[in-house]
């Protein structure tokens, strides 16, 4: 009889646990507190909800527990990331150390981009046009950090359009371990080459970019407009900025 009895309490138990509802489960993670979900349906094994950053709204997210991974006590989840008329899909596991996620194979418009980007470095973002695309981004954002602590992954940025001025394709590579965030790129035209690193941080980025012109060639006057002349032949810019504008940070 006690056997019986200790199954049935059991069985209520992993029920209990199991229909436990995503916005309670949520409630109780140590999540950064720039981070929020709210409008959550479903249970912690199955639902959705929009995200949002520091009040910011970045889209919706639907997640799907990936077969018996939480036996093994670190559950993974197979994540749909929504925004307008753009989809990514990815995957997440959750560890004691914190979020292990990796983005799958994808793309998005660079004005779709910029809208998920703080305002001072969105505002530049506009200027140009194009599709960013990956083969796949992985990274590790630990509990209750405002700010990833790994991150990689590479692609290109394809139909290239900066002021309304065609440009070659550019590759890029994602690197980080700490901070800050590293992304370097380059693109080749007949023309010339271009290298960029854009350095950030959850106070600031930077810019620096170098134009190496082919021999009697001159690149567009865009381009020209933007980069200094240097003493080597080539152009160069650099510029470093605040991501909030109540921490101005100078130029260097």
């Amino acid at each position: 009889m006690t056997r019986w009895i200790l199954a049935a309490v059991g069985v209520f138990m992993i029920s209990w646990v199991w229909h436990l509802p995503a916005a309670y489960v949520i409630s109780h993670l140590p999540l950064s507190k720039h981070i929020q979900l709210e409008a959550v349906q479903g249970t912690w094994h199955h639902g959705h909800g929009r995200i949002l950053w520091e009040g910011r709204f970045m889209g919706e997210v639907h997640w799907a527990l990936r077969g018996v991974s939480v036996l093994w006590g670190h559950p993974q989840f197979d994540l749909r990331w929504r925004q307008g008329t753009v989809q990514l899909t990815g995957q997440v596991r959750m560890r004691w150390d914190g979020l292990h996620g990796q983005v799958m194979p994808g793309a998005i418009p660079l004005d779709v981009l910029a809208d998920l980007l703080p305002e001072s470095l969105s505002s530049p973002v506009r200027l140009a046009q194009g599709r960013i695309q990956w083969k796949r981004i992985e990274g590790i954002w630990p509990w209750s950090a405002h700010w990833p602590e790994q991150l990689q992954g590479q692609g290109r940025w394809t139909n290239v359009m900066i002021l309304d001025t065609p440009l070659p394709d550019i590759s890029w590579q994602l690197h980080q371990k700490g901070s800050p965030i590293l992304l370097s790129a380059k693109g080749a035209a007949s023309w010339g080459e271009i290298r960029a690193q854009v350095r950030l941080t959850p106070v600031y980025y930077a810019l620096s970019m170098t134009l190496a012109p082919a021999p009697g060639k001159q690149p567009p006057h865009i381009i020209r407009m933007a980069l200094k002349p240097a003493a080597n032949g080539q152009w160069q810019l650099s510029l470093k900025r605040p991501l909030q504008p109540q921490h101005p940070v100078s130029n260097y």
